[in-house]
């Protein structure tokens, strides 16, 4: 990244640098045109101009609920544009808070951003399948000789316009974060031993990507009774099971009598959400076949991608987008989708993740195959493989 020195503002020199720039020229990812290269195609004349901006400096305190500094905390400023991945965040997007509170983020570019903080010594990645299946992660909490129960975290997101000028003087306060309580029912047939659920946990789940940096609380076992506690928590979240038990999937997620399945609760500071249903059914879903090319000689290299007809259901972490690659016979398995109408198209390649683009799926639909999906059903699919 290059600095300019561009004379002083305040007492400190003011920089200009480059701006993270999109194709055909614009600083906006919602504003750049897309460009569509295939596999061993050649591209030319994609030029353009890097912008030049005058950056900023952003600098506070940042405390605690009880007015103490937030030391050694971790400070990231996110862009707000919705089109933008949320990883990609710019020069001076990261610091520490130092031990009297303060904190600086130097050479911002101008832009729209969330600035997040989290207090406490928990940090815990977490994945899962598309049934809720899988849990990995990490935990760090404290140092040798502390208590392995990790003090309550808390939070603040705080949106902020950047326009080439210093922020100075801000104070960022944190709260403690919402609060879920419910329980787990088993639906469609008779609940599985204990032992089969034992390790089930529930988890909030970011609904928007420019929250996964921050993850906001850790899993919750689920009690004998069924109930569980998720607290911690800010800003929109999907609630999920993970660690299921074989043969049982996500059926709903229902709060006041409604279906938040795919809704995102809303949470501030102490906000509490309580008689939470989490529906489990036995009647899990199973797409499998097999794939073959133009002269209808079967093949064993393709990725196959089945989603959803309504391309409203096409967000992030979505429960109706999946995957399957051919196993040793050549054919796919997807499972545990949804009860629903979906599309269905083998492509000979696809890079890690782009099915998940809206904009892939929105040119690949118009050569997939549609197909129902009841709930429980085992249907098997024959696909074409095409080029991508």
């Amino acid at each position: 990244m290059l600095n300019l020195e561009m004379g002083l503002t305040g007492g400190r020199a003011e920089t200009t640098t480059y701006a993270p720039t999109y194709y055909p020229g614009t600083s906006s990812a919602s504003e750049a045109s897309r460009l569509t290269v295939a596999l061993g195609q050649e591209t030319s004349s994609i030029d353009f101009s890097l912008l030049p901006v005058r950056t900023a400096r952003i600098s506070g305190i940042a405390v605690d609920s009880e007015g103490k500094p937030l030391a050694n905390a971790m400070i990231m400023l996110m862009p707000r544009d919705s089109d933008a991945p949320g990883f990609m965040f710019g020069p001076g997007g990261a610091t520490r808070v130092g031990k009297d509170g303060s904190f600086t983020l130097a050479s911002v570019a101008p832009g729209d951003y969330v600035l997040q903080v989290r207090s406490g010594g928990v940090f815990m990645q977490v994945s899962g399948d598309a049934g809720g299946n899988v849990i990995t992660g990490s935990v760090s909490v404290g140092g040798p000789g502390q208590a392995a129960q990790p003090p309550e975290p808390e939070f603040a997101m705080v949106p902020i316009t950047v326009g080439g000028q210093d922020i100075t003087g801000l104070t960022l306060m944190t709260g403690k974060g919402g609060r879920v309580t419910g329980r787990v029912v088993f639906e469609d047939g008779p609940a599985p031993d204990r032992s089969r659920w034992e390790s089930m946990r529930m988890m909030a789940r970011p609904a928007d990507f420019t929250a996964i940096p921050l993850v906001n609380s850790m899993p919750a076992p689920v009690r004998d009774d069924g109930s569980f506690e998720l607290r911690g928590l800010a800003g929109s979240e999907l609630l999920r099971p993970v660690g299921l038990p074989q043969g049982w999937t996500l059926k709903a997620v229902e709060y006041n009598g409604a279906d938040i399945t795919d809704a995102p609760i809303e949470f501030k500071s102490t906000e509490e959400a309580s008689g939470v249903r989490v529906i489990l059914s036995n009647l899990t879903t199973q797409v499998s076949g097999s794939v073959s090319d133009e002269r209808g000689q079967p093949v064993k290299d393709y990725t196959a991608i089945i989603f959803a007809a309504d391309s409203a259901k096409w967000t992030f972490a979505s429960r109706f987008i999946a995957t399957g690659r051919p196993d040793q016979d050549g054919r796919y398995v997807v499972k545990d989708l949804p009860a629903g109408t979906y599309l269905a198209i083998a492509v000979d390649y696809v890079q890690q993740g782009e099915w998940t683009d809206p904009a892939f799926l929105d040119r690949v639909k118009s050569r997939a195959t549609e197909f129902k999906l009841a709930a429980g059903e085992q249907k098997s699919l024959d696909l074409k493989r095409q080029a991508y």
